[in-house]
């Protein structure tokens, strides 16, 4: 005796019965995968103009505030004198770290305290007009003896230490 089995037809896995049955990607799958790319893409490069942008200002105000100190230096020193107000005096491209124009320097100094003190609250501010109209300001302030009463190597007298 012999068993008869009715033989279904085995299809593929993941084929769909009608039509035409061909593994692989609709339409609206391939649709889907191309807007997450393209948003993906312009996070990213919104990421990498912010980045860029901040670079850029924080190598602004780096140079600003070695001008700026500069600047306090050149008043501690003597160069440039305490009591003479500065106001918008451009700073030369040689004084620069790289050499950019558009530098523009103040001073204000206003004495503390007692006059005999000599003691100077000096503040520096740097500036600089950016494109697009911004523009980037350092201010440094620093307390100074004034310059001019402190005692100078060239006035020094020299006494002889010879015991009797």
């Amino acid at each position: 005796m012999r068993l008869r089995s009715s033989a279904v037809p085995c299809r593929p896995a993941g084929r769909r019965s009608g039509g035409a049955g061909r593994p692989g990607l609709t339409l609206l799958e391939v649709l889907l995968a191309t807007a997450i790319f393209l948003m993906a893409l312009i996070g990213i490069a919104t990421l990498i103009s912010t980045g860029s942008d901040l670079g850029v200002d924080s190598r602004v105000r780096t140079e600003g505030l070695a001008l700026a100190q500069s600047k306090m230096a050149q008043v501690i020193a003597g160069a440039i004198s305490l009591k003479t107000p500065v106001s918008g005096q451009d700073i030369s491209t040689n004084e620069t770290p790289r050499q950019e124009q558009g530098w523009i320097w103040s001073l204000d100094c206003t004495q503390v305290g007692d006059a005999n003190l000599n003691l100077w609250n000096v503040r520096v501010t740097v500036q600089r007009q950016l494109s697009g109209g911004f523009t980037t300001r350092v201010t440094l302030s620093q307390m100074v003896l004034d310059p001019t009463t402190r005692g100078s190597t060239q006035n020094t007298t020299s006494s002889s230490g010879q015991s009797q």
